[in-house]
Formats: structure tokens, sequence, C-alpha cells
């Protein structure tokens, strides 16, 4: 299943965002796509899996919307998330969110930083969730939130601090 319906360039300025990380970009960039293999992919594929469930939670169909949205370890770390962001409503649909990260945010640095974010968030779901399969263990939410800022903050520390606007020396500030 093909997760994109509209144009991929659309997407494009949300995935390939030059503050995220590569394999953040690359991460993101498999998952609109639809080709992370996700256990609902493997089973499409009819790749022999132990089990069709969610390999987090064990409660519901491994799929993009289940594992990003609707697994409650990753709909905690979105909500940790959007209150950190200080967002009251976070969208609940993958399109959805990437379409509403692609214009929620006004200025270049802020749709930067909530691409760079977004890529963040998406890379370490999928990373916890293959610590799952692989070691038979999940990283809390509030380690991976942790883990999002810190790449986020490593990010912009590489940028000289005179080149940081206001709203990313308010995060970096934020993260301490």
């Amino acid at each position: 299943m093909l997760l994109l319906h509209q144009s991929k360039v659309r997407f494009a300025k949300v995935v390939w965002c030059s503050l995220s990380l590569p394999n953040h970009r690359f991460v993101l960039w498999q998952s609109v796509l639809g080709h992370l293999l996700t256990r609902d992919n493997l089973l499409r594929r009819q790749i022999p899996i132990d089990s069709p469930l969610c390999s987090v939670c064990e409660i519901d169909l491994e799929s993009y919307e289940h594992l990003f949205f609707d697994c409650l370890h990753s709909q905690q770390i979105l909500h940790k998330m959007a209150n950190w962001l200080g967002i009251a409503i976070w969208s609940s649909k993958f399109c959805e969110w990437i379409a509403w990260m692609d214009g929620r945010p006004k200025g270049l640095y802020q749709r930067i930083l909530v691409a760079t974010l977004a890529a963040a968030a998406v890379y370490f779901i999928w990373l916890n969730r293959n610590s799952c399969i692989f070691n038979y263990s999940s990283i809390s939410s509030n380690r991976i939130l942790f883990l999002i800022k810190a790449s986020l903050k490593a990010r912009l520390l590489g940028i000289a601090r005179k080149k940081l606007g206001i709203l990313e020396k308010t995060f970096l500030d934020s993260m301490n």
C-alpha cells in the first residue's frame, strides 16, 4: 500500500530537510513511500513471520498507521513531543501528519525544525520497533523523547551559534 496519494514533491521538503540526520531522512522517506518492512508489508510480500501483531505492544496488526500513531507507545512519544513543543492537537494519521508538518510552521526555520523533529520521531519509533524484534527490549518513551531532543540539539550545535535564529536558540536553551 502506497501511503502517498498526493504529489511526492509536496513531501520532499519535509523529508529531505537539511538539518535532519541522513539516517532519519532515509527512514522517514521509506515510511512515506510505504517501503518500511512492517509486518503487514512482510505478509503482503508473502514473507513468513512469527506473528502479525505489533512487536511493541502486541495488541494490533503492525502497520504504518498502527506503529506510528495507534500503538500506545508511539502515542506516548507523540503526546510528550506535542507537549514539549506546545502543540495542543497532533494529527493522528500518517499522511495527515506529514501534510500538517508541511503546512503548519510559517517561517522557514520553524518548518526546518518541525521537519527535523518529525524525521527523528519516525526514526526512533522505528528503531524501538526493531529493538523489540531483535533485542527483545523496548526503549522507554521518555528515553526516545530524550534521543529526539539530543539529535536536534547536536544538529543545532553543529551550526555556528551566531547563525541560529531566536527560535533555534530558544530550542537549545529548552533542552538543557
